[in-house]
């Protein structure tokens, strides 16, 4: 039977996606590490990594074209019979074939944008083949705030804007239900950093008890 901080254990663990589920699966991780670091010896020139594993992606909404935030200020004008028969909604209603026109661009070689995060970072990628155009590691930012443009918080779209301090560093545009996505970022960066520090302290562990025996 193999030893509970063998590294076949601790593979099963390196899946971010899995434990950012699963509050209880995190705790029993780190419990692990720390067996680990008092029980096994690390390479002293070979620090520690966490495996770069994709733990969300999401498409930007038509919110990122200008065009598009323009059709999202028009659904909000209130004049008209009630609020339901609304100058807004006929507008909308009118705007429905070139809302469609603008989905589809989202999808062309040159417009083609997604929003990839990984268990080291978040990452712009552009084109059909996913190509990396931006990108930002967990810890180079400190905070996570929601922007909503004119005419992007009717299509339920806003910009997640990642700041240092007080300065912004980093903008991922249009992301539908940005709440959410914030959340889950929020989530993925305290799990990714805390396994780091973990992880990292399982380094200096083993380096001091290697240090020692020699």
């Amino acid at each position: 039977r193999s030893a509970p901080y063998s590294a076949t254990n601790v593979k099963k663990f390196t899946d971010l996606t899995t434990i950012c589920k699963s509050p209880k699966l995190f705790c029993k991780f780190t419990k692990l590490l720390s067996v680990a670091a008092m029980s096994t010896k690390l390479s002293v020139h070979q620090p520690p990594e966490i495996p770069e594993r994709t733990a969300a992606i999401v498409w930007p909404s038509i919110a990122q074209f200008r065009l598009g935030r323009a059709i999202g200020q028009m659904a909000q004008l209130p004049w008209g019979i009630g609020p339901i028969f609304t100058l807004g909604k006929l507008l909308v209603l009118l705007m429905i074939p070139v809302a469609l026109v603008l989905y589809l661009a989202k999808f062309l070689p040159g417009l083609c944008r997604r929003y990839r995060v990984t268990t080291r970072r978040v990452i712009i990628e552009g084109g059909l083949r996913h190509r990396e155009l931006a990108s930002i590691a967990w810890g180079d930012f400190d905070s996570i705030k929601v922007h909503y443009p004119p005419g992007a918080a009717w299509m339920r779209a806003g910009d997640l804007v990642l700041y240092r301090g007080d300065q912004p560093v980093f903008r991922l545009p249009a992301v539908p239900t940005p709440e959410t996505f914030r959340q889950i970022c929020v989530k993925v960066r305290r799990t990714t950093l805390s396994f780091e520090e973990t992880l990292e302290r399982l380094h200096q562990a083993g380096t001091a008890t290697a240090t020692k025996s020699g």
